[in-house]
């Protein structure tokens, strides 16, 4: 009941923000992500999200309209 109470709650406050708002909140908790990983690796916040971008492109099949590009 608590946890279905506390969603509803968040998801009240979530549809109170402006479109803009609610992407202000998601960036900053994206760079909170990448700054925990960063500590939690032991890397500088630059070399975390160079580190983040190489393992999203890793293993992804290049678009074939990109490869004739």
């Amino acid at each position: 009941m608590l946890r279905e109470a506390l969603r509803d709650d968040d998801r009240r406050r979530l549809q109170a923000l402006s479109p803009l708002e609610r992407m202000e909140l998601a960036a900053r908790a994206g760079r909170m992500e990448v700054e925990l990983y960063a500590r939690h690796q032991g890397l500088t916040l630059d070399e975390a999200l160079s580190h983040l971008e190489r393992n999203k492109q890793r293993g992804r099949t290049p678009s074939a309209c990109a490869v004739g590009a």
